[in-house]
């Protein structure tokens, strides 16, 4: 049975056959709003870079939306990492919301961990991420 998504991810090739994909992360906008879009796999080797240049863009009662729309992977440090930004965010007011596509890798990993309602998922935006309702997770 394969997983939603785009096949398999060019790390867990077993030949190596796909070169990896880059991790790139645009974070756009100050103050109280965030937007993160993350291109590329967030797992053991990117989660730390992610968090670090976030962690740095918040501030107080700060909305971060994390736009995974072009995560191909997510992996178990990535899904703590996100947890533990979201918990971070709500000791200082702040609200984490997940934006991520479809029918992807992405979103089958969190339904089948059951943390889409615990991270505030939303589905790909029609509308630009900067309106208050795609910042706010249920």
């Amino acid at each position: 049975m394969a997983l939603p998504g785009t096949g398999p991810s060019p790390a867990s090739s077993p030949r190596g056959e796909f070169p990896p994909e880059p991790f790139r992360l645009e974070i756009t906008g100050d103050g109280p709003r965030i937007t993160a879009s993350v291109t590329g796999p967030l797992d053991v080797e990117h989660t730390p870079t992610f968090l670090a240049r976030v962690r740095l863009r918040c501030h107080p009662e700060c909305r971060v939306a994390v736009d995974l729309s072009g995560v191909p992977y997510l992996d178990s440090t990535g899904v703590r990492g996100l947890l533990a930004l979201k918990r971070e965010l709500e000791e200082r007011h702040g609200e984490l919301c997940l934006i991520v596509s479809r029918g992807s890798r992405v979103e089958w990993i969190l339904r089948l961990l059951q943390m889409e309602q615990q991270l505030g998922t939303r589905p790909e935006p029609e509308a630009p991420v900067d309106e208050p309702d795609l910042l706010r997770a249920n």
